[in-house]
């Protein structure tokens, strides 16, 4: 069975190129329009039902070398933007497996559907080979909004390697008027799909029928070129004798469908008649389900499908690469009729064969498509059935979208109905950030849980209900109710069938200070760990060691941190950590350890690998340290964007920021833009310390001497076990003791500094500030009494502020720079200095701009103040 993600199974036919017909005919400017497509970004395909739309890109493709052709046929129920981009990554998936492996990240994605879209384009880019993806009937997603505008989006950035084929009965609502300007867009329509006179002929030659060339001409006439029409009167034509012809036509111009009833298919035996309204009741079929629907022995199954495409009569076979299982799907045109007949049937004989089709599909993996059949047959309770049975396999494999996916097939109050599903379906509403209706379907179920007796039912779902409700507060980053929550929901979570569960709690529970007493945290996750290697929850502990490297990168222990990150890669392979968001807490872990061992630019890098993993699933708070970690990166290297990411950082979540301790650099920067404002009560308990300590280093950078003691008593209560914390209290108290003239307090301070920090990445929280600590670090040095460690520390933060210093000297401007400036500089507007200096407007702005980047400045006021300052300007 085709694959999308480690759980769902895709049917063949919505995945899987079809093989194209041997009786069809080839249409020669249909042929040289496609042969044209790898000059395009996008192919679009329009006409009504029955022009051979499918057919004609089908037998195109299958002339493609060296090419990766992805289909997906679009069905209405595909109108959710989660549903559509599930399937349309398990097409890609089918088509090359290497092409999967570079997307699968994307299939277990929890946040919104927009956050992948960037990379989806750079993995199809990064792919290098020739790819087509064709859209089946893109009209059946008329109404989709959210589709339409990710496909635009995907197509305006679509990398040149990569091209869309798009097959609709109507223009595809999508803005395609710039692509056709630019000349990227190729139209095959109606006109150039409609069969020729000659075509015609040779159409119903396939059928066994040959026509003189006025005959031809006639059905051509008649039929304006419509191919299924052909196709029909083909079937019903034994000789081809003119008269025949004429009955034909005369009876499909008076209604085709009705003519298709009377003459294809009454005519045919009553078991095939019975055939084809059983295996209607599904879109696509294998051998083994028709025999499920038909009741019929296997050997009778193959011997009606090998009549049916023997007499092209409106069957489209599909075989799985690998497999050999072939899946058959019926023309639009064909199927309809048979639809008709399938809602004129008994109902409880139509729900029968449903419910058997069903059943086959969901006991063979193909859930998706079972609790699909079931709500299009109402029938909800197997729907819910099918997500209670897999909501802890999904669970445990980071899955939660397929449980999304399922209970979006089935009205809101069928939802409801059932607590349990309520409950379950909380923690993946809560990941895709839709915090109020999580917390709806928690209430729904807490109210659940009254109406139970007393016994382990209730206890189940009540534990539930607690261990969402922690999950909401973890999320929010409301950690005292986080472990409040978490606490209770163990007090009822069964110790056995709840294995998993439990230890989510825990950790949750350990997490909760991590901030405050991050040794202890540290501690209680080693503990959960050894417990959890016996039982052997690969997912379970993947999280741990990912959560407990980050605790060790923050505590500076960046071996230890390693370790830990590489002991949740060795849980699986590297393909399947792409389905695990968890494991962007190690990219962060290895982004914090980078940083604390001086390499910038791999903190950099490894920020971008965090950020293409994560799309919007992890908590917002760990967003917002990596993202001041990475403006940390950007200080150091001197790069002119790192104040703005600063600041954008501080925008997201200040509690965050106070985690990762800014630098004096960035406090400068910081007040500059709020001047003395008082920033925000810090609301998150663990991050108290840290707050004072940014209050601290706020004064410090806006000259307030005055709460030098205030800094000693903060850095003097700082504990240890804070280690972060407590080294920044004791820097900022260092650095006013000193600016006071307490130098031998100042030295003290800053060897405490340089001792808890020694040995550890936590050195860079001296090194980042070493502009300012200089005079306390050299004070320190002289000390006799100074130990080799603190040496070693604070001569490394005295060569650092040298180097530093030499950053703060600008690069040399070029000699047209300095020519700019001057003019500015003497009253000259840009315009004026263009003209004075014979260049262009354009010109003098690129020459102003670079200097401004070399400068380090953001105004011609601040440039010119800066050269004036360097004696290089009057």
């Amino acid at each position: 069975m085709a694959k999308s993600g480690k759980h769902m199974a895709l049917l063949p036919t919505k995945v899987c190129r079809p093989e194209p017909s041997d009786k069809a005919v080839v249409r020669e400017r249909v042929a040289e329009k496609l042969a044209r497509t790898m000059d395009y970004k996008v192919v679009t395909v329009v006409s009504p039902a029955g022009f051979g739309k499918t057919t004609a890109v089908s037998s195109w493709s299958a002339t493609l070398d060296d090419t990766t052709v992805a289909w997906l046929h679009v069905d209405e129920v595909d109108s959710g933007a989660d549903r559509f981009w599930s399937y349309f990554l398990g097409a890609l998936e089918v088509a090359d497996p290497a092409l999967g492996e570079r997307l699968d990240a994307m299939l277990a994605l929890q946040g919104p559907v927009h956050a992948f879209l960037d990379e989806l384009i750079m993995g199809l880019a990064a792919y290098e080979k020739p790819c087509v993806i064709v859209l089946e009937d893109y009209h059946r997603l008329s109404e989709a909004d959210e589709i339409h505008e990710g496909i635009s989006y995907v197509i305006r950035h679509l990398p040149e390697n990569a091209h869309l084929i798009i097959t609709s009965r109507a223009i595809p609502p999508i803005p395609l008027s710039k692509i056709r300007v630019r000349g990227e867009l190729l139209a095959v329509d109606e006109e150039d799909l409609a069969f020729t006179p000659q075509e015609t002929g040779l159409a119903m030659l396939e059928h066994g029928v040959r026509l003189t060339k006025e005959d031809a001409q006639r059905v051509f006439d008649a039929l304006h070129g419509w191919p299924a029409g052909v196709a029909i009167i083909g079937l019903l034509c034994e000789s081809g004798a003119s008269e025949e012809v004429e009955r034909a036509l005369a009876s499909a111009r008076h209604d085709i469908r009705a003519y298709l009833v009377e003459e294809v298919l009454d005519g045919l035996p009553n078991n095939v008649q019975d055939f084809l309204e059983a295996t209607a009741i599904v879109d696509s079929y294998s051998i083994d389900l028709a025999c499920e629907l038909t009741g019929l022995e296997r050997g009778a199954v193959s011997a009606i499908v090998e009549e049916l495409m023997r007499n092209g009569l409106f069957i489209g076979r599909t075989e799985q690469d690998g497999s050999g299982e072939a899946w058959y799907r019926y023309h639009h045109l064909f199927a309809e009729l048979l639809e008709d007949r399938l809602r004129r049937m008994d109902e409880p004989k139509t729900r029968a064969l449903a419910s058997r089709a069903r059943d086959w599909l969901g006991a063979h993996g193909y859930l998706d498509s079972a609790v699909e059949l079931s709500c299009r047959i109402e029938d909800y309770g197997y729907a819910r059935s099918v997500l209670l049975g897999q909501w802890e396999t999904c669970y445990t494999s980071d899955s939660h979208r397929m449980l999304l996916r399922w209970a979006d097939l089935m009205p809101e109050d069928e939802v409801k109905a059932d607590p349990l599903v309520c409950i379950v379906l909380a923690l993946p509403i809560m990941m895709a950030a839709d915090y109020e209706r999580a917390r709806d379907y928690i209430r729904i179920a807490e109210a659940g849980c009254e109406r139970l007796d007393p016994g382990d039912a209730h206890d189940m779902l009540f534990g539930l209900c607690m261990m969402q409700r922690a999950y909401l507060a973890t999320y929010q980053n409301h950690r005292e109710e986080s472990a409040r929550f978490a606490s209770a929901a163990l007090e009822r979570l069964p110790h056995d069938e709840a294995a998993y569960l439990r230890g989510t709690m825990k950790q949750v529970l350990a997490s909760c200070h991590c901030y405050d007493d991050p040794l202890a945290s540290k501690h209680d996750l080693e503990a959960i760990i050894a417990e959890q290697r016996e039982r052997g929850n690969a997912s379970l502990l993947s999280a741990l060691y990912c959560n407990l490297a980050v605790l060790d990168a923050q505590l500076g222990l960046d071996g230890k941190s390693k370790y830990m990150c590489e002991r949740a890669y060795a849980l699986f392979d590297e393909k399947d950590r792409c389905y695990m968001p968890i494991y962007t807490f190690a990219y962060y872990a290895e982004m914090l350890c980078a940083y604390g061992r001086g390499d910038f630019e791999e903190a950099l890098a490894l920020y971008e690998r965090y950020e293409g993993a994560n799309l919007g699933i992890i908590v917002s708070h760990y967003d917002t340290e990596a993202l001041c970690l990475k403006a940390k990166a950007l200080y150091r290297l001197g790069m002119p964007q790192a104040r703005q990411v600063f600041l954008d950082a501080w925008g997201s979540n200040e509690n965050a920021v106070y985690m990762t301790v800014p630098s004096l650099t960035m406090m400068r920067d910081w007040c500059g833009v709020f001047g003395s404002d008082e920033p925000p009560r810090c609301n998150v308990a663990g991050a108290f310390d840290h707050a004072r300590v940014f209050l601290g280093m706020r004064d410090y950078a806006l000259g307030n001497m005055a709460a030098c003691e205030r800094a000693c008593r903060t850095a003097d209560e700082l504990s240890e076990r804070n280690r972060a914390a407590k080294i920044a209290g004791d820097i900022v108290a260092a650095l006013f003791s000193f600016a006071t003239g307490h130098l031998r307090r100042a030295g003290e301070y800053v060897r405490a500094a340089a001792s808890l920090a020694s040995g550890s990445g936590l050195v860079q929280l001296l090194y980042e500030n070493a502009l300012d600590l200089r005079g306390a670090a050299e004070f320190a040095l002289e000390d006799a009494g100074i130990s080799a460690d603190e040496k070693a520390v604070l001569e490394e933060t005295v060569r650092v502020c040298d180097a530093a210093s030499s950053l703060h000297v600008p690069p040399q401007l070029t000699e047209r720079e300095l020519e700019v400036l001057k003019e500015l500089a003497g009253g000259a507007t840009v315009a004026q200095a263009a003209s004075s200096l014979f260049i262009s407007k354009d010109t003098a702005k690129s020459h102003l701009q670079n200097a401004y980047g070399k400068l380090k400045v953001h105004s011609k006021v601040q440039a010119i103040s800066v050269l004036r300052e360097r004696g290089i300007l009057d």
